[in-house]
């Protein structure tokens, strides 16, 4: 069998699971496109979705072949969850062929309180190792650590899509401009309730891009 055709996993149900370690087998040393998307319990229907009781063995994809991951789309509906991946992400070996990362937490809010109560938390870091390789990078309701000290990943990208981040855990202004600035070869920029904290005037010199 071509190896080729057994790259992308898609883990969306418990039935999923089985037929990816099919396609991690056949796909011998190939490298992997894993998009894994877990439900609240409130949605949860056991033996149609994948919720907080099977997250590990999902997220367990992920860890045993990071060596092998050029994409890694994680979609969490749920705090629950959303710590669940927070811990996993932050303990993920290391993915040197890592292209494309997309992290999403999108959940419906009972009110706007709690919803401001959630989402400014202090970020973790997550996929601590060496990523050069990684030029696309979506953040959808997940917010990281912002300077580049302390995710140098943010440099270096092609696209870089920003979305649902609370005010307070936006990058700052001067955060911002640092990861703008060491993107020279950025294509795209999608922001959506979303971009640099800005607290006052910003003035700052034109940032040159390569395209």
């Amino acid at each position: 069998l071509t190896p080729g055709l057994w790259t992308t996993l898609r883990l969306r149900k418990p039935s999923h699971i089985d037929k990816c370690n099919e396609f991690v087998r056949r796909s011998k040393h190939l490298l992997l496109d894993l998009m894994m998307d877990t439900v609240g319990r409130k949605f949860h229907q056991p033996g149609f979705t994948l919720g907080i009781e099977e997250f590990n063995v999902v997220f367990d994809f992920a860890h045993n072949n990071s060596r092998r991951l050029r994409t890694f789309l994680c979609r969490v509906s749920d705090l629950e969850c959303k710590q669940r991946a927070r811990d996993r992400l932050h303990d993920l070996p290391p993915v040197p062929h890592l292209e494309t990362l997309q992290l999403y937490h999108l959940q419906m809010w009972e009110d706007t309180a709690n919803l401001v109560n959630q989402t400014t938390r202090a970020p973790v870091l997550v996929v601590r190792y060496e990523t050069k390789s990684l030029v696309n990078l979506s953040l959808v309701g997940v917010n990281l650590a912002w300077s580049l000290e302390l995710t140098p990943y943010l440099a270096g990208l092609r696209t870089l899509e920003l979305a649902l981040h609370a005010v307070n855990v936006r990058p700052t202004v001067e955060e911002w401009e640092a990861i703008l600035r060491g993107c020279p070869d950025l294509e795209g920029l999608t922001l959506h309730y979303s971009g640099p904290r800005v607290n006052g005037p910003w003035v700052i010199e034109p940032i040159p891009l390569r395209r």
